[in-house]
């Protein structure tokens, strides 16, 4: 916790400003020499300013070393009882002693002792109710940038987990097309290695990405679905629609893979009939929406499946823009529908 040059700046120009009224204050009020007025106020604040230094050095030590409340409350009133003596003491002996060789000024004095007293425990119980609220506040706001900054670390994280829960995912589906192929198809096992080792490369290269472009996905989802295109021939039927106003806005980096793996498995790995999926993007001043849908035989064969892909993308895109309502599942017709929007910056 560290105490601002501005707050340090301040504290002693004030006592400067109360300096100068406490010499005025002598001089035109009570009629007191300029000599005495300015030792009088010098004296008198200048043992305030360092009492008022020693609080905040106690306090300050305080926060770091005392748990205790209750020997904190004692401490403090300890302490103030201890400052208001000292400077009665201290004050009033070197005081006392100046005013030995003036009359006016020691008749002035004698009568403001008690005056004096009562001012200085005001101001010293005002400085140390000051300061344990500045150093409060302090703490407050040191403890807030230390959760913003856990929150940032935390969300970092899980969006790192994420996506790593994506990616061996898509490698899985795509290890087992290639397998399919091996032996009965040679050639195209070793195309679809090929187009795999781009997508793989992709990944790679941008493993500290949070963010991508439209015109970067829908490239990677062309590779996917030519991957898939081999394994699936012409049962698949892939169409995408982008704007070119919309291609180079933002979008959360990997976001449409899963939605794209979730249509092939469950619009054509689960028939034999041929099916469709369409790929439609469009933008607004404040969004890019991409909306995936794919046509499925509901008499097909049923694929179990644990929603990892469309439930991660869920908790990404939650997570990155602080918002649970950017992403839309439907099914009507036997059209299967997701539809992401993406906040523009």
């Amino acid at each position: 916790m560290k105490i601002s040059s501005r707050i340090s700046l301040t504290y002693i120009f004030a006592w400067i400003l109360i300096s100068v009224f406490h010499a005025l204050l002598l001089i035109v009020v009570y009629n007191i020499p300029f000599t005495w007025s300015v030792v009088d106020s010098l004296v008198s604040n200048g043992l305030l300013f360092v009492i008022g230094v020693g609080f905040l050095l106690m306090l300050h030590y305080e926060d770091r070393h005392v748990s205790s409340k209750l020997r904190s409350v004692f401490q403090l009133v300890f302490s103030y009882l201890v400052a208001l003596s000292l400077f009665f003491v201290v004050n009033d002996s070197l005081l006392l002693y100046f005013s030995e060789s003036d009359a006016t000024y020691r008749a002035f004095f004698l009568i403001a002792r008690i005056p004096r007293v009562i001012l200085a425990a005001m101001l010293l119980l005002l400085m140390l109710i000051f300061f344990r609220f500045y150093l409060n506040l302090l703490a407050l706001r040191e403890k807030t940038e230390q959760s913003l900054k856990l929150g940032t670390m935390l969300r970092e994280s899980e969006l790192t987990a994420l996506r790593w829960q994506i990616n061996p995912h898509f490698l899985f589906n795509s290890l087992n097309s290639i397998s399919s192929l091996t032996i009965s198809n040679p050639m195209q096992a070793q195309e679809m290695i090929i187009k795999l080792s781009d997508l793989l490369r992709y990944s790679l290269r941008r493993t500290e990405i949070q963010s991508s472009t439209l015109a970067m996905e829908i490239q990677h989802i062309r590779l996917y679905t030519d991957i898939e295109l081999v394994r699936f021939g012409d049962r698949l039927h892939v169409e995408i629609e982008a704007p070119k106003e919309c291609l180079q806005l933002e979008m959360p980096f990997l976001i449409m893979q899963p939605v794209i793996e979730n249509a092939v498995k469950h619009g054509i790995y689960s028939t034999e009939k041929s099916g469709t999926i369409l790929v439609v993007c469009s933008c607004d001043p404040n969004y890019l929406i991409v909306s995936v849908e794919n046509t499925f035989d509901p008499e097909g064969r049923m694929r179990s499946g644990t929603g990892t892909g469309l439930r991660n993308i869920s908790e990404r895109m939650k997570l990155m823009y602080n918002n649970d309502s950017l992403i839309r599942i439907s099914e009507e017709n036997n059209v299967f529908r997701v539809v992401l929007k993406f906040p523009r910056k």
